[in-house]
């Protein structure tokens, strides 16, 4: 984000605090909130159990750790969402070296978890009594929510809770469950340990009734009349502006990417790669031989397909992502070269935000994400590879991709790269 939006921001939201703040606090003084006893036929009906199995009942957890014992994964009748790929999830559960235990299910306010998927991970584990990695599955019409849960197990499934998003496209139970297995399987010495999480503090907190002084009802009127007016006055253009900008650089950063996590893992660049030049090759059909961008993106083609024949490392295969969609760029925009990718994370995708300077690597193009995040954000999203012996972030080696920027330096990419392996 550049000076002048982040003075925007700063300006729009100091106009705005005071009467946004003076709203709420009006509004839940004269609504209020549910009494914490009253029941609603859910867990939050009264007091939550805070010792196992955590749940108000245990029926539906019984019935699903009973199947657990016979089968590596269990769908419920009642979840949304397409069941495609779950059989091949069964499979993969059953092969793993590691237990894992799979359940899709409806997830709701009125069940006995109160639609929390931690807490019925943390219940089905109490109940069948089996240390291994419990992930439940909660998918819906517009999104996939899940819980990754180690039982005596040493792992952080940190990044699993990112794949838990509307950014996955036309999400599936079976998409976000392979995503987890791919993490599961390409972490190194994941040996048991005997720990036990315990559910996160947050879902046991009880909200707290409020209260209505009486000489606020004579001047409740006033104060929200003034405080939309005095929004309206001088937050209306700013807002109306930011706005404006936003869908401009919404329009002009193309599609939405996918979440990957900072660490992806070779077998899932090696998935990106399949599909990114299936779909270079699909574009270069379409485009037919007389496109003027053709000639790049046969270069960009060989490349690719020369780099993954040479038994390519992780760091490869993110460069190979990166040529094969700045090609796929070119025949659709028509462009001389495809756009900076961000340099914190390539696999953001194509950026049209300005440069900022990274120690070790010097000013170099972000994408809007990590150009908001702070420093230390920065470096810890940043995306990690396996160079043979251990796992660091891509910019830190010396290799073709990273001089190139992947793009941005020198001669075009594809050149670049067939010039290292020696083909001219």
């Amino acid at each position: 984000m550049s000076t002048r939006a982040r003075r925007a921001v700063i300006t729009t939201l100091a106009v705005l605090a005071l009467p946004v703040l003076i709203i709420g606090a009006s509004l839940v003084y004269l609504f209020g909130v549910p009494d914490p006893n009253a029941s609603d036929g859910g867990l939050r009906s009264g007091t939550p159990p805070t010792e196992p199995p955590y749940v108000a009942d245990t029926t539906r957890v019984e019935r699903v750790a009973d199947s657990l014992r016979d089968l590596p994964l269990y769908v419920d009748p009642l979840a949304e969402g397409p069941r495609t790929g779950l059989d091949a999830v069964a499979e993969r559960v059953a092969d793993s070296d590691i237990p894992v235990y799979v359940a899709v299910l409806h997830m709701g306010g009125e069940d006995e978890s109160d639609g929390e998927p931690e807490l019925f991970a943390h219940a089905l584990h109490h109940v069948l009594g089996e240390d291994g990695i419990y992930l439940v599955v909660h998918p819906s019409a517009y999104d996939v929510q899940m819980v990754a849960v180690p039982f005596g197990y040493a792992l952080d499934l940190t990044d699993q809770y990112e794949i838990s998003s509307p950014d996955l496209v036309e999400p599936t139970a079976a998409e976000a469950l392979m995503e987890a297995l791919d993490t599961i399987e390409d972490t190194p010495g994941i040996v048991p340990d005997g720990s036990s999480p315990e559910p996160d503090p947050f879902l046991f907190e009880e909200p707290v009734p409020a209260r209505l002084p009486e000489y606020l009802s004579n001047m409740l009127p006033a104060l929200l009349l003034g405080s939309v007016l005095c929004s309206l006055v001088f937050g209306v253009g700013l807002l109306v502006r930011m706005t404006a900008r936003a869908v401009s650089r919404a329009r002009s950063d193309g599609e939405k990417r996918p979440t990957v996590p900072a660490h992806p893992g070779r077998r899932r660049l090696e998935r990106i790669a399949d599909e990114e030049t299936a779909a270079l090759n699909a574009a270069v059909g379409q485009a037919g031989p007389d496109h003027p961008r053709m000639p790049q993106a046969m270069a960009a083609l060989d490349a690719a397909l020369l780099v993954r024949a040479e038994e390519p490392d992780e760091l490869d295969l993110v460069g190979v992502i990166v040529l094969l969609r700045g090609a796929r760029e070119q025949l659709d925009r028509r462009s001389v070269r495809p756009r900076p990718v961000c340099m914190n994370h390539p696999l953001h995708g194509s950026t049209t935000e300005k440069r900022r300077k990274i120690p070790g690597v010097g000013n170099v193009y972000l994408c809007a994400d990590c150009m908001n995040l702070t420093k230390a954000e920065r470096e810890r999203r940043a995306l990690r590879v396996s160079d043979g012996t251990s796992v660091v972030p891509h910019h830190t080696l010396d290799r073709v991709w990273v001089r190139a920027q992947y793009g941005v330096r020198g001669a075009p990419l594809a050149e670049q790269v067939l010039e290292e392996l020696g083909v001219h």
